[in-house]
């Protein structure tokens, strides 16, 4: 499945036990699956397991390609949603779902058959909640590429860690940079765990923003959900952006919403297919 070219594997284990060994592929298995010319290619692969709680539809499991566990994606989230959505018969007339991804319980909602909403979580400004190995003032993170004509980055904590860069720059002078860059700002000794990186500019009164990113354990994406989720934060608190946005990305639009600093970010997206199949790469 793909939300905006930001493409998956979704592996459906809600019927395997539990306590089954082989719930989950190993890190060969995993880095194989999403090998873009050896295996099947995506950006994350997503099992979907058993809940805990009965109240929910299924739990998510996230692996990068490096076979690295994320704590948040939201294009996935939509997509598993929708993937839940279409094949769960109990779901199937529903409007509304409860999925449970990495310690955060989230709600979906069915807005068309492609259109999927979803609460992202409450963000979060910690050093602690960032993986930062050193205290920072407020949430301005001590990084710099380039002072004329970038802002010192934001910290966003949607679950994941996040850094957001603000320019005026063009979308060529942005993903220039962001290819330049991302690879050693992922991995920056501030961030004990690496970090999402994203290049954004905020557009028509703060209504719009253009963003690129470097996700942590995938590089350049076409689309990062929980990316456009902290683009929104970090813009809102700087006073750049609106609270209701919309975010330009490399696959295309997500519409963002975050009505107070206690609200849930709600991200609205499209989910679709691209093919069902079989795979000898997990035996």
């Amino acid at each position: 499945m793909h939300g905006l070219g930001n493409d998956f594997v979704l592996l459906d284990r809600r019927r395997e036990p539990r306590a089954d060994d082989r719930l989950f592929p190993d890190a060969l298995a995993i880095r194989r699956v999403a090998a873009r010319y050896h295996g099947i290619g995506c950006d994350q692969l997503l099992v979907l397991t058993k809940p805990e709680n009965d109240n929910d539809a299924f739990t998510m499991t996230i692996f990068n390609p490096d076979a690295s566990e994320a704590q948040a994606c939201g294009n996935g989230t939509r997509c598993a949603a929708r993937y839940v959505f279409d094949h769960d018969k109990a779901l199937r007339h529903q409007r509304t779902l409860s999925l449970f991804v990495a310690g955060q319980r989230l709600r979906a909602e069915r807005l068309s058959e492609r259109f999927i909403a979803v609460e992202m979580g409450v963000p979060k400004f910690s050093a602690e909640t960032l993986g930062l190995t050193k205290p920072c003032r407020h949430e301005a993170l001590p990084l710099a590429i380039d002072k004329k004509n970038y802002d010192q980055p934001f910290g966003v904590s949607m679950g994941n860690p996040h850094a957001v860069f603000f320019s005026r720059h063009s979308d060529a002078r942005l993903k220039q940079d962001l290819l330049r860059h991302g690879a050693t700002l992922e991995k920056h000794p501030l961030f004990r765990s690496g970090a999402n990186i994203s290049f954004a500019r905020c557009e028509k009164g703060g209504f719009e923003a253009t963003l690129f990113v470097w996700e942590r354990g995938a590089g350049n994406t076409q689309a990062c959900g929980s990316a456009a989720c902290a683009t929104l934060v970090a813009g809102v608190r700087r006073g750049l952006l609106q609270r209701e946005t919309c975010v330009h990305l490399e696959g295309g639009d997500l519409h963002l919403a975050w009505q107070h600093e206690r609200a849930p970010v709600v991200m609205t997206g499209p989910a679709d297919y691209a093919f069902f199949g079989n795979t000898h790469l997990l035996a």
